[in-house]
């Protein structure tokens, strides 16, 4: 064990004793623990053998379950629209994927996809979400997620266990086994992402050029990794979403968010020079970019496969059913057509329904807030972390591990329906202090008659 690692996991102690009482601080964590997870097996042996692996994993999800217990009991308030539409569809399609194995094809598959994942599912689905129940507890999460998220990932650069295996940089934490290919650069990119939807007014000034710096290393650990669709797609994200997150008033305004849309346009430019070498250059290079159509490929093999099955339209093949179809027995890396393939149209409509859902509280919240200097950069953040992951979700991942994707739908989700809440109770209000004019003016009219 090297001296970094005893510092980190003095640092991770005390976190972890701040988040019982910081449930939005525990929020961090929980979004940081992947990388956190990868430098104390990188530079602690105990962590990263087989039985004990899974310790990591247990510590955060009990550290979560209790900070939610304990704001239970403290803020009772804090867990209204805990239950929301966007939890429901999300919990339905879940037991589908479960009462789909009744049905699927391959069974063996099945188990091990849906039971293997489900304490993740629990944890991302169930408990994190609880964990925000504002706005203004979002936007507490910026600085600590940039800083904490960038501090693991050079403490993984820094690591000997850290090398390239081919083309993407790996963590081997044991001879016969690597982690943290394409989570690394994942988050890499949400802390550029982060970086670029927060504004800096006020004494955030100051932090700023660290919070770029931040966003260099961050985007470079995505570049380093190889991480091609999470690079493309948080760069598509920040030139999206950077306008909304500021409010353009005057001439003044435009040019100063021209200007930082400039200065990361620059970040980018010398981040791609500095961490694209000779080990990854050829993953970056326009022929490796273009063999991304293979994941078309399968997407159309897979739809080709479900069509040629009427009686599997409705509900599907079952869960894990794509070991059976002919596609070479890949899965299909894409979220829509995996929920086609498996549960069907019923499956697929419940998930079309919860991103129509999504799209209306994504409107809701802007319209809300475009006037509020200190919102509306939070809000655009949200956005952007959920558009980040969905357009992932069409290219990596199962539906079976929920993850980040679910993760934020339903903060989405729990947000915009506080929104819709208020404005019913405020509208509720106004009518009822219509009515009381209404009687007012009658009682006088009687009076004077």
């Amino acid at each position: 064990m090297t001296i970094f690692g005893l510092l980190f996991i003095a640092a991770v102690g005390f976190a972890f004793a701040m988040a019982l009482v910081r449930p939005w601080f525990c929020f961090v964590l929980v979004c940081c623990f992947p990388i956190i997870e990868g430098v104390i097996q990188s530079y602690i042996p105990f962590f990263a053998s087989e039985g004990n692996r899974p310790l990591i994993n247990y510590m955060v999800a009990l550290l979560a379950g209790t900070t939610v217990v304990v704001r239970f009991f403290r803020e009772p308030g804090s867990f209204r629209n805990a239950v929301n539409p966007i939890l429901i569809l999300v919990i339905l399609l879940q037991l589908l994927s479960y009462l789909a194995l009744s049905w699927t094809s391959d069974l063996t598959n099945g188990l091990s996809l849906t039971w293997s994942k489900a304490p993740y599912s629990l944890l991302y689905i169930l408990v994190a979400p609880l964990l925000i129940s504002t706005l203004p507890e979002l936007g507490k999460t910026r600085v600590p997620f940039i800083f904490i998220a960038t501090s693991a990932l050079i403490m993984l650069m820094l690591s000997p266990n850290v090398r390239f295996e081919g083309e993407r940089l790996v963590n081997a934490i044991s001879s016969s086994e690597s982690t943290g290919t394409l989570i690394n650069g994942e988050l890499g990119v949400m802390v550029i992402i982060f970086v670029a939807l927060t504004t800096y007014a006020g004494t955030k000034k100051l932090v700023f050029p660290l919070a770029a710096l931040a966003g260099f290393i961050g985007l470079g650990m995505g570049l380093y990794t190889g991480a091609r669709g999470q690079v493309l797609a948080g760069i598509l994200v920040i030139f999206i979403l950077f306008p909304v997150a500021r409010r353009i008033q005057s001439f003044g305004n435009f040019m100063a968010t021209g200007v930082g849309l400039f200065i990361f346009l620059v970040i980018i430019v010398f981040a791609i020079q500095f961490f694209v070498t000779g080990d990854n250059a050829d993953r970056w290079s326009y022929e490796s970019l273009s063999t991304a159509g293979g994941r078309g490929e399968i997407v159309v093999q897979s739809i080709s496969s479900w069509m040629s099955r009427p009686s599997a339209w409705l509900l599907g093949s079952g869960t894990g059913s794509f070991m059976t179809l002919d596609t070479e027995h890949i899965y299909p890396h894409n979220h829509v057509v995996e929920l086609l393939i498996e549960v069907g149209i019923v499956g697929l409509g419940l998930y079309l329904t919860m991103l129509y859902l999504l799209a209306r509280y994504s409107l809701l919240l802007y319209r809300t807030y475009r006037d509020d200097d200190f919102l509306r950069p939070i809000v655009a953040l949200l956005l952007g972390i959920c558009l980040f992951v969905f357009i992932l979700s069409l290219k990596q991942g199962s539906v079976h591990a929920p993850g980040r994707p679910f993760l934020w739908f339903l903060l989405l989700g729990r947000l915009g329906a506080r929104e819709v809440q208020d404005a019913l109770s405020a509208s509720a209000e106004v009518d009822d202090i219509d009515e009381e004019d209404s009687d007012l003016e009658s009682d006088e009219e009687l009076q004077h008659a």
